[in-house]
């Protein structure tokens, strides 16, 4: 990030194209970093950016992170907006943002709790992913759509996508993913009444969940010990700079 802050207005500067891949990075880093107000402003950064370019592609892709970065804090009629914006700009053969588009606009009916709407819109995005051939992409948008779909009355028809997505998850071996896919099955079952295999399956998450709260305390550990490095060498820096005015001044004072 603070190397990246630093690139950014170089880039800015001389109006290059780097720019709004750069701010649509640091806003991605600001969001995994719980910052959703940061990670609107540099979304911003990059669609302002994206307008000192010719390319309509850079747009699109500017447009649609900020209507992500809307999504993250509940704000579906400004991420709407943007999304009306950048579909204007979308090649019909550019599967991979007609998939971006539909997951998008899914997650913003999910959010406004119209799941029937989202179902079909998620659908349309399975679609493009299946076109795609991206094996990342299809699993995200099984996810969405198996929990959309539970939640209308074709809950019963998200057997076909909960097998896929449980399938898919185990092959591209992605714990997280397992352990949502389990989850969904366990709901699936109890919605059915058949509580024994619910149990089942809520049992199965459990045991992923436990695996991965063992990782995520791992990589918590790691990540102090990084910044404590971190800090440790920035003020080491901070020492040895105050030194050397310290040298400087003393050498004025004398001269």
């Amino acid at each position: 990030l603070r190397h990246l802050l630093i690139a950014l207005p170089i880039f800015d500067r001389i109006r290059h194209q780097n720019a709004v891949y750069v701010a649509m990075t640091v806003s991605g880093i600001y969001k995994e970093l719980f910052n959703n107000e940061k990670g609107l402003e540099y979304a911003k950064h990059a669609v302002d950016a994206s307008e000192n370019q010719h390319r309509e592609e850079l747009k699109t892709l500017a447009y649609l992170n900020y209507a992500l970065s809307w999504l993250s804090v509940n704000q579906t009629d400004k991420a709407d907006q943007w999304l009306e914006k950048a579909k204007a700009l979308i090649s019909p053969t550019n599967n991979h943002q007609l998939w971006t588009y539909y997951n998008y606009l899914g997650r913003s009916y999910q959010l406004q709790g119209k799941y029937e709407d989202a179902r079909q819109t998620f659908l349309q995005a399975l679609q493009q992913a299946e076109k795609a051939g991206h094996e990342i992409f299809t699993l995200d948008i099984l996810s969405s759509l198996v929990s959309a779909s539970l939640r209308t009355p074709h809950w019963r028809s998200t057997k076909e996508y909960l097998d896929r997505y449980t399938e898919l998850a185990k092959k591209v071996g992605n714990p997280l993913n397992e352990r949502e896919a389990l989850r969904r099955l366990s709901e699936y079952y109890a919605k059915a009444g058949d509580y024994k295999k619910a149990n089942e399956y809520n049992t199965q998450a459990l045991k992923v969940n436990d695996f991965l709260m063992l990782e995520k305390n791992a990589d918590q550990l790691n990540r102090l010990e990084a910044r404590y490095q971190f800090e440790k060498k920035e003020n080491e820096i901070r020492q040895l700079q105050q030194e050397t005015k310290i040298q400087e001044l003393s050498l004025r004072q004398r001269s």
